[in-house]
Order: C-alpha cells, then sequence, then structure tokens
C-alpha cells in the first residue's frame, strides 16, 4: 500500500475528445487523494450536469492508527488524530473560464457531519446519475446515499448500517445495487485492527428504491473466515448479466471452510482451504431475493492464487477461466 504525505492534494485536468482531436479545457485541485487501491480509484470520480463528483481521504495510511493506552490519569484513551478525521471527503468542480472551479464540498459549514464515523475507512464508492454512493467501514458498513442534483449543495438523504462491508457497489437496476465484500463479526477487542474480524464473502442486495431510506433486502456469505474472491482484488473478476427480470452473477472464489486444529470456536478462527470454483447466484429483481446455485469447480485441486481468474456468462453457459485453461458448464 502506498503512503502519502499528511498534506496531499490532488489534481485533476480535463480535456475534450472529438475524434481524433483533444482540447485542454481546465484544471483544479481538490484536498487529499483517491485512496489506496489503484483498482478502486476510478470508482472515486463522477460526472453528472457538467459537474464532476470527486471523493478522497486525507489519511496518510491504509492501516488502522493504534489506539494507546492511556495514562492511569487519564479517563479517555488517547488515539491518534488521523481517526477523528471523515473518512471521506466529496468535493464537486465545475468547469469556469478555464479552470476547475470547487462550487461544493463535504463536510462543511452547513452540512458538518463527517461522512462515516471518526476512525472508519473509506470502502467502496459508485456515482451514478444524481446519486453518489459511499461505503466506510470499522465495525459496521454505513452505506451513505448522497444527492448530487445541486452542484452546491451536495447532502447525505439516506444512511444504512449492516455487519461487514462491501468494496464494490455494482448498479443491477435502478432500484437495486449489489454489494460485494466481506461479513464481519466482532468479539468485543480490536479484531484484525478494525473491532472485528473478517468472515466469508458477502454479497448484500441493498434497495435503493426509497434514497432517504435504503435497506438491504437480501444477502448471501460464501465460506468461512479466509474466503477471498477475485472481485476483491479486481472489479472485472466478476460477470453480471441482466435479462428479463432476473440478474446472474458468476465470480471466481477460493473458498476457505475446512476445520483445522487450530480452532477454539471464536470468531477470529481462520478456516482451512476448501476448494477453488466460481460461485453462481441469480437475483430476482422484482422479489428481491438471492438464490444461490450449483457452483462451477475449479480444475486445479491446490490453492492457488485467484486474482487473474475470470468467469464470463454467454447465454445459458457460465465459462471459468484460470491461468490459461477453461472450464466450461451449463448455467
Amino acid at each position: 500500500m502506498p503512503r502519502y504525505a499528511v498534506d496531499t492534494t490532488t489534481d485533476i485536468h480535463k480535456f475534450a475528445l472529438q475524434g481524433l482531436n483533444m482540447a485542454y479545457r481546465g484544471s483544479g485541485n481538490v484536498k487529499g487523494h483517491l485512496g489506496f487501491d489503484q483498482n478502486r480509484k476510478s470508482f472515486r470520480m463522477g460526472e453528472f450536469n457538467g459537474a464532476l463528483h470527486v471523493i478522497t481521504e486525507t489519511r496518510a495510511s491504509w492501516f488502522f492508527p493504534v489506539v494507546m493506552l492511556a495514562p492511569v490519569s487519564t479517563i479517555a484513551p488517547i488515539i491518534s488524530s488521523e481517526s477523528t478525521e471523515s473518512p471521506g471527503r466529496l468535493t464537486v468542480l465545475q468547469e469556469s473560464q478555464g479552470l476547475l472551479s470547487v462550487v461544493g464540498e463535504l463536510p462543511n459549514a452547513k452540512r458538518p457531519e463527517p461522512l462515516g464515523k471518526p476512525g472508519e475507512r473509506l470502502y467502496a464508492s459508485r456515482f451514478l446519475g444524481s446519486k453518489g454512493y459511499l461505503v466506510t467501514y470499522r465495525l459496521t458498513d454505513p452505506l451513505y446515499v448522497l444527492d448530487l442534483a445541486d452542484p452546491k449543495d451536495p447532502k447525505v438523504v439516506g444512511q444504512l448500517e449492516i455487519s461487514g462491508y462491501s468494496d464494490y457497489l455494482f448498479p443491477l437496476s435502478e432500484s437495486l445495487l449489489l454489494g460485494v465484500g466481506k461479513d464481519a463479526v466482532s468479539d468485543g477487542g480490536l479484531g484484525d485492527g478494525r473491532s472485528a474480524w473478517y468472515q466469508g464473502v458477502k454479497v448484500s442486495l441493498i434497495d435503493i428504491a426509497q434514497p432517504s431510506k435504503p435497506l438491504e433486502a437480501d444477502r448471501l456469505i460464501i465460506g468461512k473466515r479466509g474466503t477471498d474472491a477475485t472481485v476483491l482484488q479486481d472489479h472485472h473478476g466478476i460477470a453480471i448479466q441482466v435479462i428479463n427480470g432476473m440478474a446472474k452473477v458468476a465470480m471466481p472464489v477460493k473458498i476457505h471452510q475446512t476445520p483445522t486444529p487450530y480452532m477454539y470456536g471464536s470468531p477470529s478462527d481462520y478456516y482451512g482451504f476448501s476448494q477453488n470454483e466460481t460461485a453462481k447466484f441469480e437475483i430476482n429483481l422484482s422479489l428481491k431475493k438471492i438464490t444461490a446455485k450449483t457452483s462451477l469447480p475449479s480444475s486445479m485441486k491446490s490453492e492457488r492464487w485467484i486474482g487473474n481468474d475470470r468467469s464470463i456468462i454467454y447465454m445459458d453457459q457460465v465459462h471459468y477461466y484460470q491461468d490459461g485453461a477453461w472450464v466450461s458448464g451449463a448455467w
């Protein structure tokens, strides 16, 4: 993970493209950086009606700040200043006389509430039309719904708190988002540094029909602690096909759910490797229901890195690519 200077800012340059012609239109600057994961940076920006929305972080390091033990005479624990900052900062830019000028921000004097709780980290972000969706995480997964219709007055209009977190958000319809990340369980301690222990891969169906009242309509947990999915490394590692009110989803996963001798029945228990496969599930968009399908097993039986694996859905078939080898089957 990169480490940023505490006063990092990001320059943004705008160009107009028409065929082979390119014209410079202006530049702007925002406080902070686009995050620590290169694969997520493209989701940190979105344009709507000529306004560019940029979500940045000001934290210097990915690692969570350590809560230092307080002296006996002190009641409250000492927490680094980084843990008290807003996890996310929204900046709205518009082109004006050769510049990208800042016209709106969150938080601001009128709306000082932070985008996320102190000490949380910014995970998924997605801009879709006049709405923005942000996921921050420490113990629970707060999903924030942003109203971006007025570039001079962006605001939070809805919030949802659920266990675990989403690394990526994928639109399935105008009223449904698919979140993919990890489930999490707390044992009352610091967990894996985020006040909870991550568990299996979590698929979350989020109903955003009422922006002021987002809901988790359904969820699916794949595997136990230690399970990983290609899409958590690279957003191309998931295949989604939406036809006639049904969404088919396939994604390579490395399943960990084999008990080991070193387990104590706690949320921190790490399960042994079981198998690689392409997990498959269907989503009924009208019923808002996830149904797991029989997975497509890998032809490679040993544990391996799956960051370059891919799944493809074609009509009623699913294809699983892994290090030059293909496995195919009926949906």
